[in-house]
């Protein structure tokens, strides 16, 4: 499967509260705000995590979805019920 973006890095408001991502940094080096991953995905474009290997090149990772909990929509590699964005083996920034 082929992503039309894939993201490698995640950034947290606040690096104590890991509940929502503030925004991501993708593999072209640019960043998106979560809204517009969020937007991005509800408007049918497939997004992709994507992680360095040890020999420094980036393989495809899991594909990005977003789950509707108790109103609140989560981006998430996994379909679960965590009320919480769930891209956290991506590093930080």
């Amino acid at each position: 499967m082929e992503a039309d973006y894939y993201i490698i890095a995640v950034h947290y408001k606040d690096s104590d509260d890991t509940t929502f991502i503030e925004k991501v940094k993708l593999y072209d080096a640019s960043e998106k705000l979560r809204s517009v991953v969020v937007a991005n995905i509800e408007d049918g474009q497939t997004v992709m995590t994507a992680v360095k290997g040890t020999d420094g090149k980036y393989y495809k990772g899991a594909v990005v979805n977003v789950v509707k909990i108790d109103g609140i929509k989560y981006i998430r590699t996994d379909k679960n019920s965590t009320k919480r964005d769930n891209l956290d083996k991506l590093p930080k920034y």
